[in-house]
């Protein structure tokens, strides 16, 4: 069966979390419509539940003449305690009327007694209940498994007992999220496949965060040949393509000058975002430093 990957943009959500970023309505209608035109098929364009101007957006939004995009409301699952019924926050994301909504909801069992501070019945029961009723109301569901790497780590069997409650109340897609920002990808590689393995009916996605420069790590590397991901003085890039004698380069810490000075000068060569340099300038670079400064190896 052929295999397709789909992107849920989060710029207008996530991205609005930047330092320095303020989004006025007019501009998350332009950056919708270049999103529209990239053919990008789903945006997370905000939260209703926690902000009115995201309401009025989705309102004017929907006006849109968009080609390829659905728009994507976002909030959380039911209180504690409270049916998605009576919860203003799924209320909220209802309103906001589109066809797609993605909600997150614990799956760190840390957090749900000490944060949450309710019992993990209960958030299991809120995972399922609010899937259930956005699902039955017509609305294509994400579950955000929010923490869900670190979750796993300290408890595998709740991470996946939450993953299991989502799937049960009809979510499309489980969303499994980096919060804190810091997984590895090798971690992130194996857990993803294991959560694939148990879940062969339900989409399995990814949700990274950059608090540690891993996003751009995260998202991509090849562990069947030349691409990966490795660390060179404290922060990683990673190796997009390569050949016997070319490597393209994505360097997140890529600025002006970096290859100019001595010893680097004439040995790269760039076009904006990406680093080209011949595979020998890598390889000699990679000769003098310690095997654990890698996270992909080259295959042998």
């Amino acid at each position: 069966m052929e295999k397709a990957v789909q992107i849920l943009d989060s710029t207008l959500r996530d991205g609005a979390q930047g330092e320095g970023i303020s989004f006025s309505i007019e501009d998350k209608l332009a950056i919708v419509q270049a999103l529209d035109v990239l053919g990008i098929p789903f945006v997370e364009a905000g939260n209703p539940g926690s902000n009115p101007k995201d309401l009025e957006f989705f309102q004017r939004a929907s006006q849109l003449p968009l080609q390829h995009t659905k728009l994507v409301a976002f909030g959380s699952t039911c209180r504690k305690g409270t049916s998605p019924e009576e919860d203003r926050n799924l209320s909220a994301i209802l309103q906001a009327d589109t066809d797609a909504v993605a909600i997150f909801g614990k799956c760190w069992d840390l957090h749900v007694t000490d944060i949450l501070c309710t019992s993990l019945e209960e958030n299991l029961r809120m995972i399922e209940d609010s899937c259930r009723f956005l699902t039955q109301k017509g609305k294509r569901v994400f579950f955000d498994a929010e923490h869900f790497f670190d979750g796993y780590a300290a408890n595998a069997g709740y991470a996946v007992k939450a993953l299991e409650a989502a799937a049960r109340g009809g979510a499309s897609c489980l969303v499994l999220c980096d919060t804190n920002g810091g997984t590895f990808p090798d971690v992130i590689g194996r857990v993803t496949r294991e959560v694939g393995t148990r879940f062969p009916h339900t989409a399995v996605g990814i949700h990274t965060h950059n608090d540690r420069g891993m996003a751009v790590a995260n998202s991509g590397g090849d562990r069947e040949g030349y691409e990966g991901v490795f660390t060179h003085g404290g922060h990683y890039i990673l190796v997009v393509s390569a050949d016997e004698t070319q490597a393209c380069i994505l360097d997140p810490a890529l600025e002006p000058g970096k290859f100019d000075s001595p010893g680097r000068k004439g040995k790269v060569e760039v076009h904006e975002p990406f680093a080209y340099c011949d595979f020998s300038v890598l390889k000699k670079d990679c000769e003098n430093r310690s095997p654990a400064y890698y996270l992909f190896a080259r295959k042998r």
